[in-house]
């Protein structure tokens, strides 16, 4: 399971049958700008509309959206473009709660990339970008080129709308082949079970803006 990074990190071998790659934690472009609810030309997810409610579960749980659908964000699951349905974003406060609308203060997705913007308020926050599957996927080996700020980068595999999954950590670069929580029935390799939408996250550390960018997302059994 691996995430590639924006800046020029190098691929590092896994363990546990899982490849890993290099990870940025910095230099995300992020837009900057407040979306106000309203989606634009196709390319801007309304913040709080119809994807749902996040799901709450252990040590931050899994989102099922809290955007419109956006399907151009798709094409950068480029393993599959056609396995997802939509790309969203979400927010969690520290108990997990969904907490979208006040916490997300910007969501893009344009030719070529996902991007999204925070302000989370407290330590153990969480912003993250979505893709969401209309089936479930087997997940064993895992490539994401992107970046992040503002905390620390974790990926969370889920299913069943956030009913099930598990959070693996990004450490010293490289996603751990072991997630630091699981709830529900897990999600992923660890789980051994399917996975249907893939969350890239940041966890705040601290009170404070963080954002995301996504341009890639490959996966493979």
């Amino acid at each position: 399971l691996g995430v590639g990074g924006s800046a020029g990190d190098a691929a590092v071998a896994g363990s546990g049958g899982m490849s890993n790659g290099g990870v940025s934690s910095g230099g995300t472009n992020n837009a900057g700008t407040s979306n106000g609810g309203t989606s634009s030309a196709g390319t801007s997810g309304s913040v709080g509309g119809t994807g749902g409610a996040a799901q709450g579960g252990m040590s931050g749980g899994g989102g099922s959206g809290g955007v419109d659908p956006n399907l151009l964000g798709c094409a950068l699951v480029t393993t599959c473009p056609h396995c997802c349905d939509t790309t969203g974003v979400f927010a969690l406060d520290s108990l997990a709660n969904d907490e979208t609308a006040l916490y997300v203060t910007d969501f893009k997705v344009a030719a070529g990339s996902a991007s999204a913007s925070f302000n989370l308020p407290e330590v153990d926050d969480v912003g993250a970008i979505f893709f969401h599957f209309s089936s479930p996927q087997n997940i064993g080996s895992l490539s994401i080129t992107g970046a992040g700020t503002g905390g620390t980068l974790e990926i969370a595999l889920v299913r069943g709308n956030g009913t099930d999954g598990c959070i693996y950590p990004v450490v010293g670069g490289t996603l751990s082949s072991t997630p630091n929580a699981c709830w529900g029935l897990g999600a992923g390799p660890y789980a051994v079970l399917p996975a249907d939408q893939i969350e890239i996250r940041v966890r705040s550390i601290s009170a404070g803006p963080a954002a995301l960018n996504v341009t890639n997302v490959q996966f493979g059994p």
